[in-house]
Parts: C-alpha cells; structure tokens; sequence
C-alpha cells in the first residue's frame, strides 16, 4: 500500500506540473487530462489497496485472536535443502502424509499375520518340575519333571477364518496401493513446489533489475520533458512501469518466501526449520 500511496503523491505533483505548464502555454489540455486520469486510477487502486488491509486485518484478528500491532519482520528464509533429489529423500522420511499412509500399512500388514495364525495349527510346551524332601528324614526325597505339548487346530468354523484372511490381506494390499500412491504425490508435489521456489527467486532478481532500470528510465524522461523532448504522456507512462516493477519485485519476494516453506512443509521438516546465516 505504501507503494501506491507513493504512486498517488507523484501523480499529484504531475497533474500540478502538468496544469501549471498548460497554464504557461507549454502543453495542452490533453496532456493534463492525462494525467488526471492516472491520478485518478491511482487514488483508485490506493483504495482497493486499503480495502484489502483491512480484509487481511480482520482475518488475523479472527485467527490470531487480536489486532496485529507491532508486528515483527517475517524471519529470514530458513535452510532448504541443497538440491531436488536432497528434498524428495527428506520428504520419503519426514512427510506426514507419507508417514500415516506407512503406519496404516504396517498395521493392516500386522493384521494380517495375525488373521493367518489363527488358520494356522498351534503348539503349546507346557514344562512342570518338583522337589520334595521330608525334614526329619533326609532319605525320604521325591523329584518329579514333566513336559507336556498341546497341539490345537481349527477344524471348522464355515470358511469364517479364512474368509477373515483374505479380508485382511486385500486391506494389507490396498494400504500398501495408498502409500506407493502417496510416495509418488509426495514426490510429485516436492519437485513443482522446488522448480517453482526457483522459477521465484529468478523473478525476484529479474524484478530488481527492472526497478532499477525503470527508476533511471524515469529520471530521464523527466529531465527530458522538462527540456521539452518529451510529453507528458511519457513520463506517466514511465511512472507506471516503475509502479508495476516494484509491486511485481513485492510478489515475487512474497511467491519466493511462501514457496520455501511450502517445500519444508512437504519434507515435514518446517517445524525444525532453522533460519539461513
């Protein structure tokens, strides 16, 4: 907002400069009534722009639970992973969606072992020993040992048993069928999220020289236009190039930053983030 609001000042002292040659016989009434309605645009976006504060404001409010005073600077960046193939491999162990999905897995694995022993015959060892001496006559001892075995097995049950198996099994096939598809989201999420962080930060070095360039570009068409090699049109028309850079470097820095931590989000490693040195 405080880009427009910078934009609206600089339209103003336009239209002035541009009323005040018309008044001197420098330029036309066009040349003014351009740059009225640039103005008038600006104050209008300025508005829009207000509006949207306001809309952001109230949201926080209604998840942070009071009004966002003092607000701090977002922290620097964290620590991303130094390439693609680094991100998908921290992704395979930390994403929590890949980890619920390897947890239903294990579970419906064990589940099924357990549904197959109770087909399965069962064998217990049941081992017993005993010592018994009489304490007034010494020769009088007794010793006993014994070891029994206990074999059990399911004779019929009307096909519940094996129909309980199978059961299992096809739920131990469809949680391994989830988590082989959540892998291959997971790492189809990792690479856009990555090319599209950097596809940002190219943007943002791209929005920096623009700004620069247009900021000397404007320079120099006003100087021009104070000369009279330029019209009025052209330094408008310059102010607003410069407008649209510095709003495209802030949405490049704000894609770029929201990226990083979509991708450490991904990974499941946003929790333990730590910012860049």
């Amino acid at each position: 907002m405080e880009i427009r609001a910078a934009n609206v000042d600089a339209l103003s002292l336009q239209v002035q400069a541009a009323s005040d040659r018309f008044d001197v016989g420098e330029v036309t009434r066009t040349d003014v009534s351009q740059a009225q309605a640039r103005a008038a645009g600006s104050r209008a976006a300025l508005l829009q722009a207000r509006a949207d504060l306001a809309s952001a404001r109230a949201a926080f409010v209604e998840l942070v639970g009071r009004e966002p005073v003092q607000l701090a600077a977002p922290p620097p960046t964290p620590q991303l992973p130094g390439s693609l193939e680094a991100a998908i491999a921290l992704s395979m162990e930390g994403n929590r969606d890949l980890v619920a999905a390897q947890g239903r897995e294990a579970v419906a694995e064990a589940e099924a072992r357990a549904a197959k022993g109770e087909v399965r015959p069962q064998v217990d060892l049941v081992g017993r020993a005993g010592w018994r001496e009489n304490y007034w006559d010494r020769t009088l001892r007794d010793t006993d040992a014994s070891i029994v075995a206990e074999v059990r097995a399911p004779i019929y049950k009307g096909g519940e048993l094996r129909s309980r198996t199978r059961a299992a099994q096809l739920n131990a096939d469809k949680a391994r069928f989830e988590r082989m598809a959540a892998e291959r989201a997971v790492v189809q999420n990792v690479t856009q999220i990555w090319h599209e962080l950097y596809s940002f930060r190219e943007a943002v070095d791209a929005s920096r020289a623009q700004v620069e360039a247009a900021e000397v570009a404007l320079e120099g068409t006003q100087q021009e236009l104070a000369v009279g090699e330029r019209i009025t049109l052209d330094v408008l028309d310059q102010e607003r190039e410069l407008l649209d850079a510095r709003l495209a470097l802030i949405d490049a820095e704000q894609n770029a930053y929201l990226a990083a931590h979509e991708l450490l989000a991904a990974t499941g490693a946003l929790a333990g983030a730590t910012p860049l040195r």
